[in-house]
């Protein structure tokens, strides 16, 4: 297909090739290397993180030409074919996760269950992102290095309610998600994208919300699940529940839902915006 006609723009765009540096088996420069440690200081656990090695995704830049082939024999224009090359970056972080049940805020009207909260932060060193063809001000795909921060905070709660469930427990998780590029190159229309597999655009500062709530009826025999999840940068929100119900250990059955919305164009949820949907699930497990 053509994007312009042939008396215009004689070819047309054919496939994208993609020069990519893959590792090879044992090659010491795509060794990862990676580091944990735990430890209990008065009930709070603690973890320390360290990694160095290749990303698992790559970046790819556009190749300073193209190549042609024909003239085709329909209309005697030539097909031009793309061509990027791409490799592996490395990633380097280091991190903290806290967590700590607050017996504090445990309280008997709701149930007696003390909540849990966790603290994750993460410091990354020159991540490596692509830039979009025009945006670096070459007219070709170039790549940017930039410092990051990470930040996670979210918590685990079962309270008790004698209105919604007498019965069990139910189960409350918020999440709330922040990432900031510390190098981002404030230049007019230049935006950095994410790797070759989540093309979306990089922006300086990055909210997410997250929401779960889960409780179960008839000792365990139904479980409805609702999940919320909202990007404040993009404007997201996604939407998913699930309704599980196992009489007994042979048979289970589910019936579960999923809603996008998206507001920027080709960014975030908005790839998804004609993806919602409804399925059902019937399991017979074999004794």
């Amino acid at each position: 297909m053509s994007i312009f006609p042939s008396s215009f723009f004689p070819f047309y765009v054919g496939k994208l090739y993609e020069d990519i540096e893959r590792p090879h088996d044992f090659d010491p420069r795509y060794f990862s290397y990676g580091l944990k440690v735990r430890a209990d200081i008065g009930g709070t656990i603690v973890h320390l993180l360290g990694f160095y090695g290749r990303d698992r995704d790559y970046v790819s830049e556009a190749a300073a030409a193209p190549f042609f082939t024909g003239p085709n024999a329909f209309d005697g224009a030539f097909v031009m074919h793309p061509v990027n090359k791409a490799f592996y970056p490395y990633y380097k972080f280091v991190g903290a996760t806290v967590a700590k049940e607050v017996e504090s805020l445990s309280a008997s009207v709701l149930g007696g269950v003390s909540p849990v909260f966790r603290i994750e932060a993460l410091y990354a060193f020159n991540t490596v992102y692509a830039m979009q063809m025009g945006q670096s001000g070459t007219g070709l795909n170039t790549f940017m290095k930039t410092n990051e921060i990470a930040l996670a905070v979210s918590a685990d709660w079962k309270i008790k309610s004698d209105l919604l469930n007498p019965n069990a427990y139910i189960s409350i998780s918020p999440q709330f998600f922040f990432q900031r590029e510390l190098n981002y190159p404030h230049l007019t229309g230049v935006v950095p994208t994410a790797k070759a597999t989540n093309e979306t655009n990089i922006y300086e500062n990055d909210y997410k919300y997250s929401l779960m709530v889960m409780t179960s009826y008839f000792h365990n025999k139904l479980t409805p699940m609702f999940v919320w999840s909202h990007n404040q940068t993009l404007h997201d929100n996604m939407l998913m529940g699930k309704l599980s119900y196992a009489p007994n250990q042979t048979w289970s059955y589910s019936l579960s839902g999923i809603y996008f919305d998206g507001a920027k164009y080709h960014q975030g949820n908005n790839f998804m915006q004609n993806k919602d949907k409804i399925w059902a699930n019937i399991t017979y497990n074999f004794e």
